[in-house]
């Protein structure tokens, strides 16, 4: 997909019993207008948003299943802390980032702060 977020996240029905379904056109047009230009027209240019961007395709520039798998894993942890994925106003600024930042090895206790912090 490239462009996981929460914001591609479209829910049908009245939400609690809704059908979830992942959608965006704009990672489409920019692979359309890039083809012949390069590696915008074989997919090798990096593609997405900040703060759901697997840190391995950033370093690799080499997509695959799992980056769509840690994107999401993003919007889980934003749907569970109630934060932003980006916010330029903390630091570090990516969700995931802080959430790994906190005490190691205790996961239930990192859940915990970041939910305390958002309410």
């Amino acid at each position: 997909h490239r462009d996981v977020k929460s914001a591609n996240v479209l829910i049908s029905g009245d939400g609690a019993g809704g059908r979830a379904v992942l959608a965006d056109a704009g990672v489409a047009r920019a692979m359309r207008q890039g083809v012949g230009q390069g590696a915008a027209g074989t997919g090798t240019r990096l593609i997405g948003t900040t703060g759901y961007l697997d840190p391995e395709y950033q370093d690799t520039e080499v997509l695959s299943y799992a980056s769509d798998c840690f994107s999401f894993g993003v919007i889980v942890l934003e749907m569970i802390t109630g934060q932003p994925a980006h916010d330029p106003n903390v630091r570090p600024p990516l969700l995931w980032r802080r959430f790994r930042a906190l005490a190691e090895g205790d996961e239930g206790g990192r859940v915990a702060a970041l939910m305390a912090a958002a309410s």
